[in-house]
């Protein structure tokens, strides 16, 4: 399932981090492209961007 907005709102003001994000090449990666990623991992990664305390969301097997 994937997200309509290929803008990525979930990443839009995340900075440096949102930029990295954005130009990683996905085809050889497990977590594939964010419009595909799963509507909770969008909001968390959404929540961490717009929190100033130090976060991490530890999400698949690697």
């Amino acid at each position: 399932m994937g997200n309509i907005n290929s803008d990525y709102y979930f990443l839009k003001w995340g900075g440096e981090m949102d930029e990295l994000i954005r130009a990683k090449n996905r085809i050889k990666t497990s977590f594939g492209y964010p419009s595909d990623w799963p509507q909770s991992l969008q909001t968390m990664i959404a929540v961490m961007f717009y929190n100033s305390f130090g976060m991490y969301i530890p999400w698949g097997s690697e």
